[in-house]
C-alpha cells in the first residue's frame, strides 16, 4: 500500500496529470474535419464516434501516456529506481508503476473526452443519431433508449483502456529507448502495429473501439475486452521486472 500510494500522489503531483486531457480534448476536436464540424445535423456524439477513428485521433494516445508513461526513463535517468527497489523490491516497484501508467491513461481519455463533450455544448447530443447502425455496434441498446451520455462514458473507457495497454508497452520499451520524447510517440507506433494483429477477423485496435462486436453477447465483449487489457498489463509488468533484474 506504501508503494501505490507513494506512485498516485506523485501522479497527482505532476503538473502533467492536469494538462494531459486537455491535449486529449484538443486531439479529439482538430480529428474532425471542417465540413463535418460546420454542418448543422451532426451532434457531439457522432462527432466524437467520427473523430475517434480518424488518424488525428493517434495524437490522443501519446497525451495518455504523458502523466505517468515515462516513469522508469525519468527513475532510470536520475537513478531514483534503486531506492524504491531496495525499500520495496523490483516486483512491487514495477507492479505498482505499471498499474499507475494503466489507471492514469484510461482515465485521461475519459476525461479527455468528457471534457470534449462539455467543449461541444452548443450541439445537440443526440440530433439526428443513426440509432441502426449504433445497434450493430456495442451497447446499441444505450442509445436506442435515449442513453447517450452513457454509451458515450463507456466507450471513452474502453478507448481509454487500448491507450492504458499503449501506455504499459511504452513504459516497458522506456527501459530500452531511455528517452522520453522516443518513449511518447512508441503508443503511435505500437497502435499502428497492433492494427496488424487480428483476432476473429478484427484488428487488436478494433475490439476496444464502439464497432469491435466479437460476440453476439455485450458481456463476453466487455470480459474479452478487459481480459485482454488486463492481461497486456501483466505480461509487460513482468517483461520490465525481469529487465530491471538485468540492468541492475
Amino acid at each position: 500500500m506504501p508503494a501505490i500510494a507513494s506512485d498516485i500522489k506523485r501522479l497527482f503531483c505532476s503538473l502533467k496529470t492536469y494538462l494531459a486531457p486537455v491535449g486529449v480534448a484538443v486531439a479529439i476536436f482538430f480529428s474532425l474535419q471542417d465540413d463535418f464540424v460546420k454542418r448543422s445535423d451532426w451532434n457531439t456524439l457522432s462527432l466524437y464516434m467520427y473523430a475517434v477513428q480518424a488518424s488525428g485521433f493517434l495524437v490522443a494516445y501519446i497525451c495518455c501516456a504523458v502523466p505517468y508513461g515515462t516513469v522508469f526513463c525519468e527513475d532510470l535517468e536520475n537513478r531514483y529506481f534503486r531506492q524504491r527497489i531496495i525499500r520495496e523490491g523490483v516486483g512491487t516497484y514495477v507492479r505498482t508503476n505499471m498499474l499507475t501508467v494503466y489507471c492514469s491513461a484510461v482515465l485521461t481519455m475519459a476525461s479527455g473526452s468528457i471534457l470534449f463533450w462539455i467543449m461541444q455544448v452548443r450541439i445537440p447530443h443526440g440530433h439526428s443519431i443513426d440509432v441502426e447502425l449504433y445497434n450493430q455496434g456495442r451497447l446499441g441498446f444505450l442509445v436506442s433508449s435515449g442513453h447517450f451520455f452513457i454509451y458515450f462514458l463507456m466507450t471513452a473507457f474502453r478507448i481509454g483502456m487500448f491507450a492504458g495497454a499503449l501506455a504499459v508497452i511504452s513504459a516497458f520499451l522506456s527501459i530500452y529507448l531511455r528517452n522520453k520524447a522516443a518513449t511518447l510517440s512508441a503508443p503511435v507506433l505500437v497502435s499502428q502495429i497492433l492494427r496488424g494483429v487480428v483476432i476473429r477477423q478484427m484488428s487488436f485496435e478494433t475490439l476496444f473501439f464502439p464497432y469491435g462486436k466479437v460476440f453476439n453477447h455485450e458481456a463476453a465483449n466487455a470480459v474479452l475486452t478487459l481480459g485482454i487489457s488486463i492481461a497486456t498489463v501483466v505480461l509487460f509488468s513482468f517483461l520490465t521486472e525481469w529487465k530491471i533484474k538485468r540492468v541492475l
